[in-house]
C-alpha cells in the first residue's frame, strides 16, 4: 500500500507497507535481508525486519510512482509493480483550466485539463452527470457528453470538493445521427462479411452499391465505387458539420467524398484498414438550405462507414424567437389548449403566472387545462436551446362560464343522531362557491368545497336550501335531510324522563330520584306498556301491569309500587319514552 491512484493533501503522511518472503536454492526457506520503498529511483526508507512498513510525508504536490524492492540473504533482488500515488495541491478540490473541443453534440468526447483529478466521483455538463468518463491522470479526464446535457459549465468533483470551468461548453443540435445498429448481419472485419446488399433506412433511404456490415455499412465493390444519400434535412441558418467513422478494405482503395446540396464537395483520406479500428473524420460546410441532402461516396472501390452525425455548428446556433400568437382566449369550465412555438429548435419551454387551472408541459411547450376563474393574465412564456432563451408576453383572457351551475347531486340524504354525516354538493359549470341554509342541528357547510359534514343532534326531517355559484350565476335546489333517532326499539321517538334506582326490599319501597340517568338507562316503551330491565343478572323484561305500575314520575321520590321480585331488586334503571 497505498493502493494505486490514492491521494493525500499536502503535509499529510502516508503509510507504506509491503509483504516479502524468500525461498533459497534447493527449496529451503531463505530470509529477506531488507525491503526498500522508493519513488522513481529515490529510496524513501529501508526496513530490515518484518512487518515491512514505513511512514512517509511527501515534500511537494505531484504524482509519485512508488515501488518496493526486496533483497534476500543471497543478494537476489525483486522489485514490485508500480503504484501511482498523488499529493494534491491546495485543499484537494479539482480545478479545471481548459477543455477541448469548446462545443459538441450529445455523445461527443471532451478532454478536460486541470489539477487534483484524483478520486473523481462525478463529471457534469451544466449539472447533467456524464455516465462515461476516464481519469487519464491527475491532470486530465476524458468524458462523454451526456444525453440530457445543455450548454453551460463543466464541473469535476472528488471527496474534497468540486471544480467548475470558467467558460461554457456549448451543446450543438444534432440534425441527423445514424449508427447503423439496425444492420445486424455481416461484419466489417473480414472480406466475406459484407456480401448482402443494404436496402437503406429512414435516415439514408437511397444508395448505390452499398452492403450490410454488422453495425456498419460497406460502400463499393471490387470493381466500382458506392454511395449513400441522406433524407432531406433543414440545414438553413449557418454552418454545419458532418462527422463519420471510416476504415478501408484489406488495403486503402480510395478516399471518401461528401457532397452537400449547394456546396462544393469535400474529400478526405484515411489510413485504417479492415483489420484496424475506425477513424473519425469531421468536415465543416459553410451553409445549407432548408432542403439539403448529404451524399457520402467512395472515390474508388470499397470502404466501411459508421456513426454518421450531422450537427449545426455552434456559431450558427442562436437563441429561440417566439413565433406563436401572443393572445389566447378561454372560458371558465371549458378545456383550454395553447402551443408555444419558436425558432432555433428549443429543448425546453417556460411559462410564469398561468391562470388557475392551467399547466405547462416544459418539454413540448403545450399549455393545457380547464380555467377555473375569469380574468386576464399576462404570462411570460419562454423557449430555450443551447444558445440561450427567448421570451415574450402571452395575454390569456378567460371569459365567464356560459351558464350558471346546475345541482347534480342527490336531493335526499339520511343520517342518524350521534353518527357522523357527510354529503357533497355537486354541480355543473365549475362552481367557485357553495351555500346551504336550514341544515339540521350539528351540520355545517364548507362553502369552498361544497361538503356538508358534522354529527346530527336532533332527529327529524329538514328541507335545506343548497346552492352552487360561478361567474355566470347561482343554481339552487332543496335537499331533504332525514335524521333518525339513535339506538332504541319499536315505537320510541324520544326520552321524556329517566332515573337510576336502588331497591332494598321487594314491595312498595320508595327510592331516591336520580335525574342523571338518561345517558345510561335501559328501557323501552311501546303500545302503552312500560318495560323495566333489572341489572343484577336478570334478562327478563318486566311488564308494569295494574297493581304494580310506577305511580309517580318527576317527584322527589319514586314509588316502585309492588311486584318487584327478588330477581329484579337491586341496582337498576327506569325511563319513560315518549
Amino acid at each position: 500500500s497505498p493502493s494505486n491512484g490514492a491521494a493525500v493533501l499536502p503535509g499529510q503522511s502516508v503509510t507504506l507497507t509491503a509483504t516479502a518472503a524468500d525461498m533459497a536454492t534447493g527449496g529451503q526457506v531463505g530470509s529477506v535481508s531488507q525491503v526498500e520503498f522508493l519513488y522513481g529511483t529515490t529510496v524513501i526508507s529501508t526496513v530490515t525486519t518484518s512487518p515491512y512498513s514505513a511512514t512517509w510525508t511527501p515534500a511537494s504536490a505531484g504524482t509519485y510512482l512508488l515501488t518496493a524492492r526486496a533483497t534476500d540473504s543471497e543478494g537476489a533482488v525483486t522489485t514490485s509493480s508500480q503504484v501511482e500515488f498523488s499529493v494534491l495541491s491546495g485543499d484537494g478540490s479539482p480545478s479545471i483550466s481548459s477543455f477541448s473541443p469548446a462545443s459538441g453534440a450529445v455523445g461527443a468526447s471532451v478532454t478536460i485539463t486541470g489539477s487534483n483529478f484524483s478520486g473523481v466521483t462525478a463529471v457534469r455538463f451544466n449539472g447533467s452527470q456524464s455516465s462515461s468518463y476516464t481519469v487519464d491522470s491527475v491532470t486530465q479526464i476524458t468524458a462523454i457528453v451526456p444525453g440530457a446535457a445543455t450548454s453551460g459549465k463543466i464541473s469535476v468533483s472528488n471527496s474534497f470538493g468540486t471544480g467548475t470551468s470558467s467558460t461554457d461548453f456549448v451543446i450543438v443540435p444534432i440534425v441527423l445521427s445514424e449508427d447503423f445498429a439496425s444492420i445486424t448481419s455481416g461484419n466489417s472485419t473480414s472480406s466475406s462479411g459484407s456480401a448482402t446488399p443494404w436496402a437503406g433506412n429512414s435516415n439514408f433511404p437511397t444508395g448505390t452499391n452499398d452492403f450490410q456490415a454488422g453495425g456498419a455499412v460497406r460502400l463499393g465493390s471490387g470493381g466500382a465505387a458506392g454511395s449513400i444519400t441522406s433524407k432531406t434535412l433543414d440545414l438553413s441558418g449557418g454552418a454545419f458539420d458532418v462527422s463519420f467513422d471510416v476504415k478501408g478494405w484489406t488495403t486503402v482503395e480510395g478516399g471518401i467524398t461528401v457532397t452537400v446540396t449547394g456546396q462544393a464537395a469535400q474529400t478526405v483520406t484515411y489510413t485504417s484498414v479492415m483489420s484496424g479500428i475506425f477513424e473519425n473524420k469531421v468536415l465543416r460546410f459553410s451553409a445549407g438550405t432548408a432542403a439539403t441532402t448529404i451524399t457520402l461516396a467512395t472515390t474508388a472501390k470499397r470502404a466501411f462507414l459508421d456513426n454518421i452525425i450531422v450537427t449545426k455548428a455552434s456559431s450558427s446556433v442562436t437563441a429561440p424567437v417566439i413565433s406563436s400568437s401572443l393572445t389566447a382566449t378561454g372560458t371558465v369550465g371549458t378545456p383550454f389548449s395553447y402551443q408555444i412555438t419558436a425558432s432555433g429548435s428549443p429543448t425546453s419551454f417556460g411559462a410564469a403566472t398561468l391562470p388557475p387551472g392551467l399547466i405547462l408541459n416544459s418539454t413540448s411547450g403545450a399549455i393545457t387545462g380547464t380555467p377555473t376563474g375569469a380574468g386576464t393574465s399576462n404570462v411570460t412564456i419562454s423557449a430555450t436551446n443551447s444558445a440561450g432563451t427567448g421570451s415574450a408576453t402571452l395575454v390569456i383572457t378567460v371569459n365567464p362560464s356560459a351558464s350558471a351551475p346546475v345541482i347534480s347531486s342527490s336531493l335526499t340524504q339520511s343520517g342518524t343522531v350521534g353518527s357522523a354525516f357527510s354529503y357533497q354538493i355537486s354541480a355543473s359549470g365549475t362552481p367557485t362557491s357553495y351555500g346551504g341554509t336550514g341544515l339540521p342541528a350539528g351540520l355545517s357547510l364548507n362553502t369552498t368545497t361544497g361538503a356538508i359534514t358534522g354529527t346530527p343532534t336532533v332527529a327529524g326531517t329538514s328541507n335545506a336550501s343548497i346552492s352552487a355559484t360561478n361567474s355566470s350565476g347561482t343554481g339552487t335546489a332543496i335537499l331533504v335531510i332525514t335524521v333518525s333517532p339513535s339506538g332504541g326499539g319499536g315505537g320510541s321517538s324520544g326520552l321524556i324522563a329517566g332515573w337510576d334506582f336502588q331497591t332494598t326490599t321487594s314491595g312498595g319501597t320508595a327510592v331516591a330520584a336520580a335525574p342523571s340517568c338518561p345517558t345510561t338507562l335501559e328501557a323501552n316503551f311501546g303500545l302503552g306498556t312500560l318495560y323495566l330491565n333489572g341489572s343484577n343478572g336478570s334478562s327478563t323484561w318486566i311488564t308494569a301491569t295494574s297493581g304494580n305500575e310506577l305511580s309517580a314520575f318527576g317527584g322527589s321520590t319514586v314509588n316502585a309500587g309492588v311486584g318487584f321480585s327478588s330477581t329484579t331488586s337491586g341496582a337498576g334503571s327506569l325511563a319513560m319514552i315518549g
